[in-house]
């Protein structure tokens, strides 16, 4: 069984900035992830949203910024050019140069003091979890047909009428910056009464969702 200072589970931006203190003070760290080291912000979340966010200011003022150019340069930016998911292999790098044990893989709690990843066991003297939240479904959410769905990776086709990523519910501030206006009118009007309606439901993170609008079903979903 290998011993660790910390065992941090989850890599995400708190997971990583623990793991480097941790080392900068000469302790022993193992960090476990079961997908993206870095975690959804710089891969699906924070990075790609902005990125749209701009490629949609020039095209609204009137620059030759197309989808097709938006979408290339959002996979630039999450390094996810030609492949299907975006790479971490930056942040493995950083974390490993910088000492820490990587391990990709589902940890659990087994016992005082130890990991599970697998078939492997760690011994912690401390263990760290930050493993971010998920969404959850109140019981008296109003909505017929209201379902939620995991998360993805974003999308390269233009958004329809019928479809936004979870980064343009919750982080573009609908209507005021417009994220898909200029590729698609009916989507950014037809999602602020979506995104008010499930925030005040729900009171939390709108992760993704589907519901039926004037006779149409608006799918919030990654």
């Amino acid at each position: 069984m290998q011993r660790f200072d910390f065992v941090i589970i989850g890599a995400g931006p708190a997971g990583e900035a623990a793991s480097h203190k941790a080392r900068a003070l000469g302790a022993s760290v193992a960090i476990i992830d079961r997908r993206w080291f870095g975690g959804s912000c710089p891969h699906i979340g924070c990075v790609p949203s902005k990125s749209l966010l701009h490629a949609a200011e020039v095209h609204a003022h009137g620059g030759d910024y197309p989808w097709s150019r938006a979408s290339a340069r959002r996979d630039y930016m999450i390094n996810r050019e030609r492949i299907d998911a975006p790479d971490d292999s930056g942040h493995v790098k950083s974390l490993e140069g910088a000492g820490a044990t990587v391990i990709r893989g589902s940890a659990s709690l087994d016992g005082p003091g130890r990991v599970r990843v697998g078939d492997r066991v760690l011994e912690a003297g401390t263990v760290v979890l930050a493993v971010g939240s998920v969404s959850r479904v109140p019981r008296d959410l109003p909505g017929q047909g209201l379902q939620f769905r995991g998360v993805g990776e974003p999308r390269r086709e233009v958004p329809s009428s019928t479809e936004a990523g979870r980064s343009a519910i919750e982080r573009s501030a609908f209507p005021q910056k417009r994220m898909f206006r200029p590729w698609s009118n009916k989507l950014s009007s037809t999602v602020v009464d979506a995104r008010r309606a499930c925030r005040s439901a729900t009171r939390s993170t709108v992760s993704a969702a589907a519901l039926p609008i004037d006779g149409h079903t608006l799918e919030l979903a990654v």
